[in-house]
This record gives C-alpha cells, sequence and structure tokens, in this order.
C-alpha cells in the first residue's frame, strides 16, 4: 500500500521533493493549496538518497509518496515513474482532482483517472524542446513521442495552468481551447523578503543564482567578468545542486583567470538565500538564445524573486524575459550569447548608480503588484474551482 489513505486530491511531479531548485519552490506553493482547497492530498515525487520514500502530516490527512529511482537512463526512470503512479491511482478511487506538472504523470492519471476527477496539466516546459538541451544524442523519433505523449495530456486535461504568455500562446498553437488554459506565472514570498538582513560587504558583488543547465547562460556570464571595467568587484554563484556539478565552470574560471574573483556557495534555504539577492549590486539573468528560451517560454525564478528583493536585474533580451522586463525601466536587457555585450550593460551599471536605484525601484513595486505568491495562489484556487464545476 502506497497510502494509508484515500484522498480526494493527488498532485503529482517528476521531480525530487524537496529541494533548493526553483521547481522545488514552485511544488511546495502549489501542493499546498491543493491540500487546502481539497482538505486532504497525495503528493506523489521523486526521491533522492536522502529523502524518505513515506512521509505523512497532519495526522496522515497529506500523504507523500517517493518513488526512489535505479535508473540512470532518464526516459527509463520516467517510464519507471508513470508505472508505479498508475498502481498509486488504482488504490485511490476517490479522487476529485488530480494536479500534474509533466507528460510522465501525466499520461497515468489521464489513462486510470475515475469519471468523477477532474485533471489539471501544470506546463512549465515542453520536455520535447527540453530534453535536446540536455541530450544532445536524443533521437528524432524519441522526442517526437514524447511531443506526441505531451499532446495527449494537452487534449484530455480538464485544465491547462501555464506560467508565461509564451508559453500560453505555444499550447494554443497545439490546438487546445483558450477557455481551458490559465497563466499563473512564478511568485516569491514578500513577507519573508521583509525578514531578511541583507548580506552587506565591503565590495560589490554580482550574483547568479539557480541551476547550472547549459541554456541558463552561466558560462556566458564567466566570459564577461574579463571585459568589466571595474576597479573591485565580486562574482557569487549561489548554485541549487551539489559541488560535483561545477567542473566545467571552474575549468573555464581558472582559463579565463577569474577563479580569485568568485565566491561558490550551495543549496541555500530561501532566507539565506534573498539576504544575498537584497545585497547584490545587480543579479545576472544571461539565458542563452535556444529553443527553450526564445521560443518554449519561461519565468524564470530569478527573474522574479530579485525584484521582489528589490536588486537590479540584468537579464538576456529574449522574448521570455522581455515578457517580465522592461529596458531601463524594471531592469536591464542585453543581446544574449554576447559575453561583451554583457559586460557593457554591467558597467553602463555601475556608472549609473541613479538610474539603477530608480529601475530597483519601478521593479520592486511591479513584483508586489504582480508577484506575490498570494496573488498567484488566489489565481490557482479559482482554477480548482473552475474546474470541478465542468
Amino acid at each position: 500500500m502506497f497510502y494509508k489513505k484515500q484522498h480526494t486530491a493527488l498532485y503529482a511531479a517528476f521531480d525530487v521533493f524537496p529541494t533548493h531548485k526553483g521547481s522545488s519552490t514552485h511544488i511546495q506553493y502549489f501542493s499546498k493549496q491543493l491540500f487546502e482547497f481539497m482538505g486532504d492530498l497525495a503528493l506523489f515525487t521523486l526521491a533522492d538518497q536522502t529523502l524518505p520514500v513515506y512521509d505523512s502530516d497532519f495526522e496522515g490527512s497529506l500523504e507523500i509518496y517517493r518513488f526512489k529511482f535505479l535508473f540512470d537512463n532518464y526516459l527509463e526512470r520516467a517510464l519507471a515513474f508513470g508505472n508505479i503512479l498508475q498502481k498509486v491511482l488504482l488504490t485511490q478511487n476517490q479522487l476529485k482532482i488530480a494536479h500534474f506538472r509533466d507528460p510522465w504523470s501525466g499520461y497515468p492519471i489521464l489513462n486510470t483517472k475515475y469519471p468523477d476527477c477532474k485533471t489539471l496539466y501544470e506546463v512549465n516546459a515542453f520536455y520535447s524542446i527540453e530534453l535536446l538541451h540536455l541530450y544532445a544524442n536524443i533521437h528524432f523519433d524519441t522526442l517526437k513521442k514524447i511531443y506526441d505523449i505531451e499532446q495527449y495530456c494537452l487534449e484530455n486535461a480538464d485544465s491547462i495552468i501555464v506560467v508565461s504568455e509564451l508559453l500560453k500562446q505555444n499550447v494554443l498553437k497545439r490546438g487546445i481551447p483558450e477557455h481551458k488554459v490559465f497563466l499563473i506565472p512564478n511568485g516569491y514570498d514578500v513577507e519573508l523578503t521583509k525578514q531578511v538582513i541583507k548580506q552587506e560587504e565591503e565590495v560589490p558583488y554580482l550574483l547568479y543564482f539557480g541551476a547550472l543547465q547549459p541554456w541558463q547562460g552561466l558560462d556566458i556570464l564567466l566570459r564577461a567578468i574579463p571585459y568589466i571595467q571595474f576597479q573591485k568587484f565580486r562574482l557569487k554563484i549561489i548554485a541549487s545542486q551539489r559541488k560535483k556539478n561545477i567542473k566545467f565552470y571552474e575549468k573555464l574560471s581558472e582559463k579565463l583567470n577569474i577563479s580569485d574573483k568568485i565566491d561558490w556557495y550551495f543549496e541555500l534555504e530561501q532566507k539565506e538565500l534573498f539576504r544575498y539577492i537584497q545585497g547584490a549590486f545587480a543579479v545576472i539573468a544571461p539565458l542563452i538564445d535556444c529553443s527553450r528560451n526564445s521560443e518554449q517560454g519561461c519565468c524564470p525564478f530569478k527573474i522574479i524573486e530579485s525584484m521582489g528583493n528589490g536588486a537590479l536585474i540584468i537579464a538576456s533580451d529574449l522574448p521570455s524575459t522581455r515578457e517580465w522586463i522592461t529596458h531601463k525601466v524594471t531592469g536591464l536587457l542585453c543581446r544574449s550569447n554576447r559575453p561583451i555585450e554583457l559586460a557593457r550593460t554591467i558597467q553602463w551599471a555601475f556608472e549609473n548608480p541613479l538610474e539603477v536605484e530608480k529601475i530597483k525601484n519601478h521593479a520592486k513595486s511591479f513584483a508586489i503588484e504582480n508577484f506575490t505568491w498570494d496573488k498567484q495562489l488566489c489565481k490557482l484556487k479559482n482554477v480548482y474551482q473552475k474546474t470541478l464545476k465542468y
């Protein structure tokens, strides 16, 4: 038996939870809202080597089952995850709502769900696009099969949630009626920003935080550092992954002779992360120009959380960043994949402190108005209410 109780709500995600990644923050807030809305919840996620397979809280009203994968191959892991979830579903015949955030969860849910169970597909990314940037040798036929599974989930889910307008337009282009697509961007914890004492340092520092996938463009930022003409500054990198994943960036830093300018941090708690955001001269989001960022769409936590903490955000000028940043109003944008242009933009910020303060103030007001978790979860509650009425 996977769960000890029958539940009316299920939240499924092919992600390790909890971690220090943005996806984990998203799962935390969305699953909490579903639990509060329905009064109970079965949460089905992945486990790493440290997390227990089973957890429960609130006298068992909230139960977490984590699939402990034994496969190094990503697709084998995804298929095994779906097979176990299908077995779980056979034991939960009182479900009224099932919320999933990937096709690996969605396919078994849509094939097993009971007539009274409504479904929501939360689209944060299309794996048929994203996996190509993680696994360069993935076969076209495999991507086509993944695309077909995504399409099945889009067509058969009762409601679809997307995190950006660009993602929404992509969903609509795939023939999905607009009435069942809802836009809910990522958010930030406004109360936590008020509790933080910012990191004060004598030397100004640039900050990069988040995951280290190739599309994030950290290598572009490292290549920009030698071109910045400013007396003293440092670069702090707060990685949401463990130290073993940074060898490429360490070697690149040594090659560029900038290792002595960089401070590395790993898997910080959100309150500690917010301290460094608030103390930073600027947060850099050097996303590269690729199909994942330019065509698919995304809602980067580093942009939303930086604005909410009153930091200057400097990002690549892409459709997915223009959705959140207006140049020289709520942040600074520069052409992607160009270290020298990124350096020039950072240099401009160092040389124009009064303009930077205006931008930071506008960005914080914009974030308070649009991106607090309270506002996003209110939208999510409305989606649940509408979905149950279908």
